[in-house]
């Protein structure tokens, strides 16, 4: 279990010879039982019916009540249940739905070639480039174009509040002094929380076509009350930082494993020369390009976004042999339904071939969730991740920087933790030998294969 709180996603690969199903041993008598699932099956019968679970919270950093991390934490959307979790989907659904990314299609498109653009060849971080153009594309549907001179700051104080309540030692040491993790993420409460209340009482903030300030200032909570001003802020903040940093994470691993594999990158690379100019592309045929789709599909099964879905029970029930009580967190492991080798042979190997015969349920590819608790955001981070790479790519050669080291974190989503150094050497230039990158802890998740082609 203390293997487990310290490293999540690391520590899966030992439960992988237990079947599907797992208790883990608590850390004392007095504290939740924790069950981890991964069967396909298992996963079916859990998520279609989620009424009687929480989703666990982002920012879990416990504080005084009176603070902003208490008010961050406590009015959080995703802490929901039954018609509560209901009504606050159904407030986010027109922002992030198929027909509301279908209509803005070109408007996407043109910010992301536009900030792609802007980029230098050379070695950049690029975890910090795909937050940036993430950002543009989810905050601009959430709060307008018209905002963005905002939303370069509001993106930074939501990402170094998230990383401040993922750090370990905050947790472990709650003393709240100048320099100490704990009080650092205390004061980034503060700052977000200042920089939101601003932002939301600004005149005309209030419109509710304009954003998402005035579709929560004009609609009810389940109750028929409606949102508090710290209910707003709190929903403000989580759908923000959901809504752009999985569609990051996603597409930083996605170059990551192009950059590893120049092979699948240049098959890649060819494809999307077929179809033309990325200013002129069409939603239809970007959508069904097949080497695109399945490159897409794999990074995502190999690198899960959101490798672990995490409830806790209201209610009691029965999951794959395990009773669970009010209270008892239990895991949706993405991760490990991934590799599972009957569903995915060599499961450690970056292969897109396997997509072009591999048709596999909701549950048993699951990158952003399945059943009640699919992340609504689904079709905008597929989306934006196939109009990103090839803007990406049709400018662009993603190769790994030698002795560069690449780590990972579980934080919700599988993160860099220290940023992901890539060197984007200009399209045109030949293609450069692989150097010697494999440095860093994201290599226990996959094993590269450079010299194998799509086709291979």
């Amino acid at each position: 279990m203390a293997a487990f709180a310290l490293d999540p996603v690391g520590a899966l690969r030992h439960f992988e010879p237990l079947g599907q199903a797992v208790e883990l041993a608590r850390l004392s008598k007095h504290s939740h039982r924790t069950l981890v699932i991964w069967g396909p099956d298992y996963n079916r019968r859990f998520l279609m019916s989620t009424k009687a679970m929480t989703t666990s919270g982002l920012w879990s950093l416990r504080s005084p009540p009176s603070s902003a991390q208490a008010a961050l934490r406590s009015n959080h959307p995703l802490k929901t249940h039954g018609s509560e979790h209901a009504a606050f989907s159904a407030l986010i659904d027109p922002y992030f739905n198929r027909a509301a990314i279908g209509r803005r299609f070109g408007e996407i498109r043109s910010q992301l070639v536009e900030e792609i653009r802007a980029w230098r060849p050379g070695v950049s971080d690029f975890y910090r480039l795909a937050r940036r153009l993430t950002e543009r594309v989810a905050f601009s549907l959430l709060f307008g174009e018209e905002a963005r001179d905002r939303f370069a700051e509001f993106g930074d104080l939501l990402h170094e509040h998230h990383r401040n309540n993922w750090r370990y030692v905050a947790h472990m040491l709650p003393v709240n002094l100048a320099g100490t993790p704990y009080g650092d993420a205390l004061r980034s409460a503060e700052a977000l929380r200042d920089f939101i209340d601003g932002w939301r009482t600004e005149p005309g903030s209030d419109d509710p076509t304009r954003s998402l300030f005035g579709g929560l200032a004009t609609s009810l909570r389940a109750d028929g009350c409606p949102y508090s001003a710290a209910g707003v802020n709190g929903a403000v903040a989580m759908v923000s930082w959901l809504s752009y940093e999985t569609m990051a994470t996603a597409l930083n691993w996605a170059v990551f494993l192009l950059a590893q594999h120049p092979a699948i990158q240049a098959d890649l690379a060819d494809e999307l020369a077929q179809l033309g100019a990325v200013e002129d592309l069409d939603a239809d045929d970007l959508m069904s390009a097949p080497v695109l789709d399945a490159v897409v599909k794999e990074s995502m099964r190999l690198i899960t976004p959101v490798p672990l879905l995490s409830f806790r029970a209201v209610g009691d029930g029965d999951i794959a042999g395990h009773w669970y009580f009010h209270g008892t967190r239990i895991y949706v492991a993405a991760h490990l339904t991934h590799r599972l080798p009957d569903l995915y042979p060599a499961p450690d190997r970056f292969r897109p071939a396997r997509w072009f015969g591999l048709r596999p349920t909701a549950y048993e590819y699951l990158p952003f969730g399945a059943g009640q608790r699919r992340c609504p955001g689904a079709w905008l981070a597929n989306t934006n991740l196939k109009l990103a790479l090839a803007a990406l790519l049709s400018r662009f050669r993603p190769t790994p920087v030698a002795g560069a080291r690449v780590d990972h974190r579980y934080a919700v989503v599988t993160m860099p933790w220290r940023g992901m150094p890539i060197d984007l050497a200009p399209r045109e230039a030949a293609a450069r030998r692989l150097g010697d990158a494999r440095s860093g802890s994201i290599f226990r998740l996959f094993t590269p294969e450079p010299d194998r082609g799509v086709r291979a």
